[in-house]
């Protein structure tokens, strides 16, 4: 019975460690794609470049990453779905609890590119002003955005209601009922009108990976050196 339970504890000890190493490599790594994130941001500051100048392909969207474009196309009538957030230190009066707003944006070629109009607090849901001209074409300017993948711990969305939880293309191409090409989207800048509320586009991102893994290989650490101990002390013991 006593070595059972000695077994167990090594188990025990030995999976832990493992857990803890596995935990500090993931923050190093979460570091790398944070740098990443933080250099593609920097770009923000270069000069607005016309959609129609470039081709971003998959193999290239990494470049292009919030690189501020211009592109002349038309709103589609009535078409928008809802993206719910919680809006924490806006640049603009509104945040808290709301949803972005997406509408499908007809550009040359009749491609169809999806347009992160802006914020809308929940208070307000019903009360802001949308694109029913497509008379005419309108100009944008806006930041190139990764459109995002579903996972596990992400609600399911409520097609009916076109609500999202995520920025995910397979659920606005079944929402909006079009094929949609493009593999980005543009969050709008646009200040001149109140709702929704453009310019939004996260900017900031804090980056303590390196000291969160430190502490997790320095848990891992002192856990191995209290299991050695304890055997040491052990064998003692039986001397």
């Amino acid at each position: 019975m006593r070595k059972l339970k000695l077994l167990i504890l090594n188990l025990l000890v030995i999976f832990t460690f493992v857990v803890l190493l596995c935990l500090g490599s993931w923050q190093l790594d979460r570091k790398e794609q944070k740098a990443e994130l933080l250099d593609q941001i920097k770009r923000t500051s270069y000069e607005t470049i016309s959609l129609d100048n470039i081709e971003i392909t998959a193999e290239n969207l990494n470049d292009w990453l919030y690189r501020k474009v211009s592109i002349e196309g038309r709103y589609i009538n009535g078409l928008e779905a809802r993206v719910f957030a919680n809006l924490s230190n806006p640049r603009g009066e509104f945040g808290g609890a709301g949803y972005w707003i997406l509408t499908p944006f007809i550009v040359k070629d009749n491609d169809v590119l999806i347009v992160n109009r802006g914020f809308v607090p929940q208070s307000n849901i019903s009360n802001y002003p949308k694109y029913n001209d497509t008379e005419y074409d309108v100009s944008i300017e806006g930041y190139i955005k990764r459109y995002e993948k579903n996972n596990i711990f992400t609600p399911e969305a409520d097609l009916k209601e076109k609500i999202m939880y995520l920025f995910n293309k397979e659920d606005l191409s079944e929402i909006f009922g079009i094929e949609i090409k493009t593999i980005f989207y543009i969050d709008l800048i646009d200040t001149s009108i109140d709702l929704p509320q453009s310019n939004e586009t996260k900017l900031t991102f804090s980056d303590n990976h390196l000291s969160y893994a430190i502490t997790w290989y320095s848990l891992a650490t002192v856990l191995l050196f209290i299991y050695l101990y304890s055997i040491i002390k052990s064998r003692r013991k039986i001397r």
